[in-house]
């Protein structure tokens, strides 16, 4: 296997189809700079979503650290909220028009209304203690989904919890599962919604589930 030297450690693949390098401005990535420069792989992308065909957003490297860029993605900041970098997350999803948004990471929830401009820490429920993906539905991102690791009794359940409150409160949602995920056993690898927030789909533990009614009730495809 050839290997290529690339003297940056974030690229993108610009309209035209080239691969471009881009720059990074802000709390240090673990991945930046590069000690040995001659694999992409190294650069941990947990999530990233464009809000516009200019404005997008990723969460970087092994600290989790939530980025912005309002040039397609030719540079890229940290984002920080009282001169402090948000990181420890893991996923983030914004409404169709860009202006809510949420991330989250463990034992952390962050939350947006104003495009990115200030976010704000959402209170934590102290029985949920990692959130792995999340997903906001239009049209104003108050009704949330995630995928989390939630402490019932004894047992740590891996489950898919809903918020109608923006991320505020979560209660545990039914799946038509024959039994309950484990955590450190099992884990929910996707979700997603179309336009419509009616119509979404959901995937873990060798199983994929399917929605027709926001969410509501799912049903095994």
């Amino acid at each position: 296997e050839e290997e290529v030297a690339v003297p940056h450690s974030f690229v993108r693949v610009s309209p035209a189809g080239r691969v471009e390098p881009v720059a990074f401005e802000g709390p240090e990535i673990d991945l930046k700079p590069l000690r040995d420069p001659t694999r992409l792989e190294r650069l941990l992308i947990r999530a990233i979503q464009f809000t516009s065909p200019t404005r997008g957003w990723a969460i970087l490297g092994e600290r989790g650290i939530l980025s912005a860029t309002v040039d397609a993605g030719m540079q890229w900041s940290g984002v920080t909220s009282n001169a402090e970098p948000l990181e420890g997350l893991a996923s983030l999803s914004f409404t169709v028009d860009g202006v809510h948004g949420i991330a989250v990471g463990k034992k952390a929830i962050w939350r947006t209304d104003d495009a990115g401009i200030t976010w704000t820490a959402v209170p934590w429920q102290q029985e949920i203690f990692d959130v792995h993906l999340v997903r906001l539905l239009d049209p104003d991102g108050m009704r949330v989904y995630a995928t989390a690791d939630r402490r019932t009794g004894k047992q740590i359940l891996t489950e898919l919890l809903v918020s109608n409150d923006g991320g505020r409160s979560w209660a545990p949602q039914a799946l038509p599962l024959p039994r309950p995920l484990v955590w450190g056993r099992d884990e929910f690898s996707g979700i997603g919604f179309d336009s419509t927030g009616r119509h979404g789909w959901l995937a873990g533990a060798d199983r994929l589930l399917t929605t027709a009614d926001g969410g509501n009730t799912w049903q095994l495809f």
